[in-house]
């Protein structure tokens, strides 16, 4: 964890250090999810993060980690939140879809289904979404 902390060689010369982006996404590839949020967590609410740019994958990102974690509700708050913050962002329909992936893990079917037949209109030609 002190790794993730310290700055980076990434050629002779040239250091720097990871964005909370950054070690949001490598925590998660090593499957450190605990880790993930306790790094991540604390620095959302930093008014450079708040209305920075790294915002909205943030938001996805803890998301993903509170599904990992099986925390649909937790999950569920973080994609319902980016999707009210970002409502043109293209990573829209995806935040949707794993809102209604929550929402089906903590047993609300008819909130999912809604939300995956309202995808399956909008996008027709996504041949996953055909049923």
């Amino acid at each position: 964890m002190a790794k993730v902390d310290s700055p980076l060689q990434l050629k002779p010369g040239v250091i720097r250090e990871m964005t909370p982006k950054e070690k949001l996404e490598f925590l998660i590839k090593c499957r450190l999810y605990p880790e993930a949020l306790a790094a991540v967590g604390k620095n959302l609410e930093q008014p450079d993060i708040a209305s920075g740019k790294h915002k909205s994958e943030l938001l996805m990102n803890i998301g993903v980690v509170y599904l990992r974690l099986n925390e649909p509700l937790l999950a569920s708050r973080y994609f319902s939140r980016f999707i009210a913050e970002h409502p043109w962002h293209r990573d829209l329909r995806l935040a949707r879809e794993r809102l209604a992936a929550s929402y089906s893990d903590l047993g609300y079917y008819h909130a999912a289904a809604q939300i995956y037949a309202s995808e399956a209109r909008k996008h027709r030609a996504n041949k996953d979404l055909r049923w």
